[in-house]
């Protein structure tokens, strides 16, 4: 809808190029091999949060990903030459190029761009046991609190509630995300063919989207462009504005809304066990591996579980073998 999204990001293209920063034939040669596991301090006004670099490096080649409590890079890909390297991703409203120097005692250093003026200087060493907080830990409920409750419009403006009669008794995913988000998107491609493989086991999934603008009409355009592209059969609601503070305001229960995207899962019995901040995407790896079982294996032991002799049998499905 030319003119609706509001917003734009500049960008030139030129037709035949093969290659992304340094021309084929042309490299320089380098005695530096960045593959490897790393731990990246990333700094803005004051230190941030620490990331983790996973490299590989093949001759002057240079591909990995970055990982940070909040989500990953998805892929980068570019070049070391010399003492100097680059990497860069492009996913639409969210480009971003690292460019950095090797230091004599291995150590890198560089800027992170995202933006003409939004750049954060960075520093890394390699480092096999780098890792990130546990993002089971980082988004929690409030003292006091055990269940999470709302009420929003789905894309038709009717008000939806995680109290309405059809989650009852069924083993509920929650997941907040905005369609500007790469790694939502990246969660929503892993969520909606689970889901519909695993739906008649007594689940049920909402997606809660926060767009770009507080309008329900803008909100039916964007998330149903995303139902559409990726056949999502599960509920989809509007939040409001993509804002961390609006989504916390929406969703009281929790100690803060850290990320995009955040999945929260469910019991039978209606009350919050387990928070997850940030996804973990395809390019990580054995992290993915990871957290694709260990997915599995939670969601079989909430569906494994018996309805609550309190909900109606017509409002559940009990317990199916495992589709994964």
């Amino acid at each position: 809808m030319p003119g609706f999204r509001g917003n734009s990001l500049p960008f030139t293209a030129e037709h035949g190029k093969d290659y992304r920063f340094v021309e084929k034939g042309k490299e320089q040669p380098t005695k530096h091999n960045l593959s490897g596991k790393w731990d990246l301090q990333v700094y803005s006004k004051a230190k941030m949060p620490d990331n983790v670099a996973l490299l590989k490096q093949e001759g002057n080649k240079l591909t990995g990903v970055v990982m940070s409590t909040v989500g990953d890079s998805r892929e980068l890909e570019g070049v070391v030459q010399g003492d100097e390297f680059v990497l860069s991703h492009f996913s639409g409203p969210n480009p971003r190029v690292y460019k950095g120097k090797i230091n004599e005692d291995g150590s890198i250093t560089g800027v992170i761009s995202s933006r003409i003026y939004d750049n954060t200087k960075f520093e890394g060493s390699k480092n096999d046991q780098a890792a990130l907080p546990d993002p089971y830990k980082l988004t929690y409920l409030k003292e006091g609190y055990t269940k999470l409750d709302f009420t929003l419009p789905d894309l038709d403006g009717k008000q939806v509630s995680l109290s309405d009669d059809k989650y009852k008794g069924k083993v509920v995913i929650v997941e907040i995300v905005g369609t500007w988000c790469p790694n939502c998107t990246d969660q929503t491609a892993f969520l909606s063919p689970w889901f519909k493989e695993n739906k008649a086991r007594g689940v049920e999934a909402i997606a809660i989207g926060f767009e770009q603008k507080d309008d329900l009409a803008y909100a039916k355009y964007t998330l149903g462009t995303l139902k559409k592209k990726y056949g999502i059969e599960y509920d989809i609601l509007f939040g409001g504005i993509a804002d961390k503070k609006v989504a916390s305001e929406k969703l009281p229960a929790l100690n803060r809304m850290m990320a995009f995207p955040t999945t929260i899962l469910i019991g039978r019995d209606g009350q919050v066990r387990q928070i997850h901040t940030g996804y973990t995407g395809t390019i990580t790896g054995d992290y993915y591996t990871e957290y694709v079982k260990k997915w599995n294996k939670d969601l079989d032991e909430l569906i494994a579980e018996p309805v609550p002799a309190s909900f109606s049998s017509a409002n559940t499905t009990a317990p199916k073998k495992a589709s994964k």
